[in-house]
């Protein structure tokens, strides 16, 4: 595919950030759309985000980001190394290698934005909104970053680096990092999470990977070894000294080569999760968090009752046969259709298919 991008560069001496346009296309033939939903593409995808359910979407490469508007390609930019995206009514944010960018959706053009540290442009790791619509950004090495509604940006902490953010119900950022979790209650108060604490609440693991609030705002804790789940009633309350027990902890799911990247709560089927793993596509069926659990190491940590198959195949709405040895990425949309982006490209896989070739991992019966 041939595409005709052109740049504009806003070189001010003062400048905090790079503006780009794109042109816009109506269609391009090597992409081609089924029944409203089904995508295919001839390259890679690395990233997406569903912007709706209309079929508006953005897609990364390894060296662009493109944007599709009611099945058409709109627009293409120069951006790589994005690690992933985030949107709102106004702009889609862009979690980069190469520091943090910015669509607005009205204008369809694209912004460098410089943060206000030593190095302006770090790898950024993490995005996520809060309850007041603030955006936090989480770097490799350059600490934590807020991105207020009037578009001015503060360091918020110089934590080194940064793997995961996440916000629970209650309006406490989680931060994971390599040393374990910070936990910033709305009320300004700080509290960690780490391996073998005496002054805080215990994780068997301080190597974060990924954090996930679930459709019930369970905050879901996954580490190299293990993971820990707290439930809204563990992390009730506004201060420092509300904190309860440590968290339940399992072995990890599936293997402990198993590196969760992201997991998704199905959205019509509340005890049935999907995990992007480095090992492929793990569906987990009837979790059930237990209350208690007994203390040991994390080699002797209990499974989880429920069942961990992985999926090596699906059918999409084409009715093609894709391999999910290698995904890059998933997500649901609302009516419970599961998008999956691969090296051959992006799919829809529809909510009826869903029961696809299996290999059964674990049994916790």
């Amino acid at each position: 595919m041939k595409s005709h991008p052109f740049l504009l560069l806003l070189a001010v001496i003062l400048a905090s950030c790079s503006t780009f346009k794109s042109t816009s296309q109506s269609s391009i033939k090597q992409y081609s759309f089924t029944n409203g939903n089904s995508i295919q593409f001839t390259q890679n995808i690395t990233h997406f985000e569903l912007l709706d359910n209309t079929g508006n979407i953005v897609y990364s490469t390894n060296d662009s980001v493109s944007l599709i508007n009611n099945g058409k390609l709109q627009a293409t930019f120069p951006c790589a190394g994005v690690v992933c995206f985030l949107h709102d009514d106004k702009a889609i944010h862009i979690a980069t290698t190469q520091g943090y960018y910015r669509i607005d959706r009205a204008t369809q053009a694209i912004t460098r934005i410089f943060l206000p540290s030593r190095k302006k442009t770090p790898a950024i790791n993490a995005l996520v909104f809060d309850k007041n619509g603030i955006l936090w950004i989480g770097t490799e090495g350059e600490g934590l970053f807020s991105l207020a509604q009037d578009g001015a940006i503060h360091p918020e902490g110089t934590y080194f680096l940064i793997s995961s953010l996440a916000v629970t119900q209650d309006s406490s950022l989680w931060i994971g990092t390599n040393i374990g979790i910070i936990r910033k209650y709305a009320n300004g108060r700080v509290i960690r999470y780490y391996e073998e604490t005496s002054n805080g609440i215990s994780l068997p693991d301080n190597i974060i990977e990924h954090l996930q609030v679930d459709r019930s705002q369970n905050l879901w804790i996954f580490m190299s070894s293990a993971v820990s789940v707290l439930t809204p009633h563990d992390y009730a309350g506004t201060d420092v000294n509300d904190a309860h027990e440590d968290p339940m902890t399992y072995a990890y799911l599936g293997s402990e080569a198993t590196h969760i990247a992201k997991f998704y709560q199905h959205p019509t089927h509340p005890a049935v999760w999907w995990a992007l793993t480095n090992n492929g596509v793990l569906k987990i069926s009837g979790i059930q968090l237990a209350e208690e659990l007994p203390d040991g190491p994390p080699d002797k940590l209990p499974r989880p009752k429920g069942s961990i198959e992985k999926i090596e195949t699906m059918t999409d709405l084409s009715g093609n046969s894709i391999t999910l040895k290698h995904p890059n990425d998933l997500a649901f949309d609302n009516e419970g259709n599961l998008w999956v982006a691969t090296p051959d490209g992006l799919f829809c896989v529809g909510r009826t298919l869903l029961n696809q070739q299996a290999r059964h991992l674990l049994s916790g019966k």
